[in-house]
């Protein structure tokens, strides 16, 4: 048995939500239990084993392209991800030390 470390990256817009922070607050949500079946999203749920092992060992790095806050709820019952910042963050979701079989 070894170790896998894997990553997902992608580049998200925001829509505006009903939250506030010195000005408009945009939110954007990662439901694992609704990514569309084939997708990046849902294959990096499968490999790492989302459902089962949680978001105990999920990482999440942001990278906000403005001069701002940018910050994420993990939602570990319902295996969800909230990001929060202004209209453009980018993002990795890295694992490290996944136990895979030999």
């Amino acid at each position: 048995m070894g170790n896998l470390n894997l990553e997902f990256r992608d580049c998200l817009e925001f829509s505006v939500s009903d939250l506030e922070f010195t000005g408009p607050l945009y939110s954007y949500v990662i439901d694992f239990n609704k990514v569309e079946n084939g997708s990046d999203l849902w294959l990096f749920a499968k490999t790492t084993n989302l459902e089962n092992e949680g978001m105990v060992n999920l990482s999440v790095l942001l990278t906000p392209n403005f001069d701002g806050k940018v910050w994420y709820e993990k939602d570990k019952k319902n295996l969800a991800l909230t990001i929060y910042a202004a209209p453009i963050t980018n993002y990795q979701l890295p694992i490290t030390n996944l136990d895979v079989l030999s």
